[in-house]
């Protein structure tokens, strides 16, 4: 009943199973859970770390590549959840094929050995897992790796926005928590996890694009001027030459959508 007050879409989905109760009060814990007073009892519902920081001592509960998520009320655990995540369809294919030119790293809340089954599942190295890790503390994973170079972050919950915040590149689906929305640069529409390497080829051509359109707007004014300061130069050819150009940048921009639309 308390994580049904909860904004996280795991809660969410505890509280659709959960039984019914009257919830008094609600405080949300970010990145470790909830705190409730429901029938008149308090009850703390959150992961490993909350209930190690609260003092409880944790079953021996096989949970196997889960994250658990326990229920405890002033006498000890009385219930745990073991969560399981889904790759969204293509997950693996699209990280592959960004793994070619990019390093690809899982930064996650989850236990390392859900993480490590995540990384598994995508074809990742477990080097290159960070897990176990608060809001907080993803964004200072984000400003660490950008010690080495550019980084984008892809992200759609609440506890994403801080690292979306802090990476050059902020990535989040439409389906998202508002707050990752507006922390991120850009928004792939729905769940298409597709669209994170579409965006980034897109980026990569509308670079390429503007390089060249720059080269050879350049190149007319660098030819152009001196032979018509010269006098060498008829006017209406200048004036051609100048409109030549414009179209030719034109053009050369207008590739830009059967290359976005044709690449993966």
């Amino acid at each position: 009943m308390a994580e049904r007050q909860s904004t996280h879409p795991l809660a969410a989905a505890i509280g659709r199973e959960a039984g019914d109760g009257v919830v008094t009060k609600v405080e949300e814990l970010a990145g470790r859970g909830v705190k409730a007073v429901v029938d008149g009892k308090v009850l703390v519902i959150g992961s490993v770390r909350m209930m190690e920081e609260l003092g409880y001592k944790l079953p021996d509960w096989p949970m196997r590549a889960m994250t658990p998520v326990y229920v405890a009320d002033k006498s000890g655990i009385v219930a745990a959840f073991g969560l399981q995540d889904q790759l969204k369809p293509k997950s693996r294919d699209v990280v592959q094929a960004l793994s070619q030119t990019r390093d690809v790293y899982v930064l996650t809340g989850d236990r390392k050995e859900v993480a490590y089954a995540i990384a598994d599942e995508l074809g990742l190295p477990h080097h290159q897992v960070i897990a176990e890790v608060l809001p907080v503390e993803k964004a200072d994973q984000i400003e660490h790796l950008k010690q080495s170079g550019r980084v984008a972050m892809v992200g759609d919950g609440m506890n994403d926005a801080p690292a979306l915040a802090v990476a050059d590149v902020g990535i989040a689906f439409g389906s998202g928590t508002d707050v990752a929305l507006e922390a991120a640069d850009v928004t792939i529409v729905g769940q298409d996890i597709e669209g994170v390497s579409r965006a980034m080829n897109m980026s990569r051509l509308t670079m390429k694009n503007i390089r060249q359109n720059l080269f050879w707007a350049l190149a007319y004014n660098s030819l152009g001027i001196p032979v018509a300061a010269a006098g060498l130069l008829a006017p209406w050819i200048a004036g051609a030459a100048m409109a030549f150009s414009s179209v030719s940048v034109v053009l050369n921009a207008l590739r830009l959508k059967t290359q976005g639309g044709s690449s993966s």
